[in-house]
């Protein structure tokens, strides 16, 4: 398993358009798991057996360990402060 800082870890030799993809990937999936919660509740009141299936798949529970790295702060020096740090 990944941990925090292996998401964005990027090899000092690589470009910087290498760089930014690399930081819009955690942005992207920091958006992701932060809508799971919300996409869980809305699909509370599924009555149909596909909807239920979708919400088994995101179950907050599931991602909790990768919520728990972001909110420890994989993204802060990504995103506090306007810019990368250097």
């Amino acid at each position: 398993m990944l941990t925090g800082t292996q998401i964005i870890l990027v090899p000092t030799k690589q470009t910087v358009q290498y760089v930014e993809q690399s930081v819009n990937n955690v942005i992207i999936l920091k958006t992701y798991v932060s809508a799971i919660k919300g996409i869980y509740q809305a699909l509370g009141a599924a009555d149909s057996d596909l909807l239920i299936t979708i919400r088994e798949v995101f179950i907050p529970h599931k991602v909790g360990a990768l919520q728990g790295l972001i909110d420890l702060g994989v993204l802060p020096r990504w995103t506090s402060g306007g810019g990368a740090t250097h």
